[in-house]
């Protein structure tokens, strides 16, 4: 298979970007999900949203050039970069309401070096950015996986499979899960979370790949959705009760890893099916500043959720339709972010940022 070919276009890229925006936005609605807690309703979007976002990389490919270390470092600059500030502030302002207790050595090196969630949810009070450094890592790897021969690529997939089969396994015992835990909490930033990635990208691809050559979209989306509709099926026979008295589920752990890829096909074939007109989409709005929505959101959600608690208006349905209002007041947010503040906390490149902070 041609790996420097691009399977999906710019448009429908960001289009899918912004429905699972959409999806992370509804499954952290609280207002939604906490009415919604004993169906396990934010558990039931954890099976796709954000490995969705995680995979989707493996569609555009690699392209003809060498990865060489410059592209690396700009890389690093692209996700790192924003991560270390957006972090270091939320660190600050937490921990001057709380006289910097909570920063602590053990602390500091989990949020800069492993970037594990819990250390960054104690440090900072929300855990949101560590969706940066681990999609950071899912980049590099994915680049080392297809620029590799074919026995370093049969390495690495066989690895990746291997660790979501220690994942699945982990789910089996409390003794089992607190090793686990504790392995990927220190693999270095995030990489826990982007070594499972890997097989499920380069499954993603391999689909699509052949799902294009054959011109069998049809047929994709046919058994994409029945599988995804049985997958769903079993969340709620033996997920979705179970999951607010405990995490420790294995059904629950190997639909986290067949779901997504289900989902996406699903999504990829409707898409070149029915060649949906984009024209002043929100959704594809959404998807063209989707990082900038996803970081934004849970505050809003924080807000929306704390007046709805104050008004005893804690009902899913209100939460269903606050929905698009949190999201559309996302975007409008994200599109403060512009000019130099957005060139100095998301540059695209290592050269960006170093013209954007020279003295003039």
């Amino acid at each position: 298979m041609n790996c420097n070919k691009s399977l999906l276009n710019r448009e429908y890229s960001a289009w899918i970007k912004g429905l699972l925006t959409l999806f992370i936005i509804l499954g952290h609605n609280m207002v939604f999900t906490i009415p919604l807690n004993e169906y396990g309703a934010m558990s039931f979007f954890y099976l796709f949203h954000i490995q969705g976002f995680f995979i989707l990389p493996f569609l555009y490919g690699v392209d003809t050039k060498p990865y060489t270390l410059e592209r690396i470092k700009d890389t690093v600059i692209r996700f790192y970069w924003p991560y270390g500030i957006l972090v270091t502030c939320m660190m600050l302002g937490v921990g001057a309401t709380s006289r910097f207790s909570n920063v602590i050595g053990e602390g500091l090196s989990g949020l800069y070096l492993f970037c594990d969630a819990a250390s960054i949810k104690r440090m900072c009070g929300i855990q949101i950015f560590w969706f940066l450094p681990s999609m950071m890592m899912t980049v590099l790897l994915k680049e080392l996986y297809y620029r590799t021969n074919r026995g370093g690529r049969i390495f690495l997939f066989t690895c990746s499979v291997a660790f979501i089969l220690c994942v699945v396994y982990a789910n089996s015992s409390f003794q089992a899960r607190a090793s686990m835990d504790w392995l990927i909490r220190y693999l270095p930033f995030g990489a826990g979370y982007t070594v499972q990635m890997l097989a499920m990208g380069v499954t993603l691809r391999a689909l699509i790949g052949y799902i294009e050559k054959t011109q069998g979209y049809r047929s994709a989306l046919a058994l994409s959705a029945s599988g995804f509709l049985v997958c769903s099926m079993l969340y709620m026979e033996y997920v979705a009760r179970l999951i607010g008295h405990s995490d420790l589920n294995v059904v629950y752990a190997v639909l986290r890893n067949i779901t997504p890829v289900l989902f996406m096909v699903m999504i990829v074939s409707a898409l070149e099916l029915l060649h949906p007109t984009m024209d002043n989409s929100m959704v594809l709005k959404l998807g063209q500043r989707s990082l900038y929505v996803y970081l934004i959101s849970p505050f809003i959600g924080y807000i929306v959720y704390f007046v709805c608690d104050y008004l005893n208006g804690m009902y899913w349905w209100i939460g269903l339709l606050l929905w698009p209002m949190i999201a559309f007041t996302a975007y409008c947010g994200s599109l403060l972010i512009k000019g130099k503040v957005e060139r100095i906390l998301f540059p695209r490149n290592l050269y960006a940022l170093i013209q954007v902070l020279k003295v003039k």
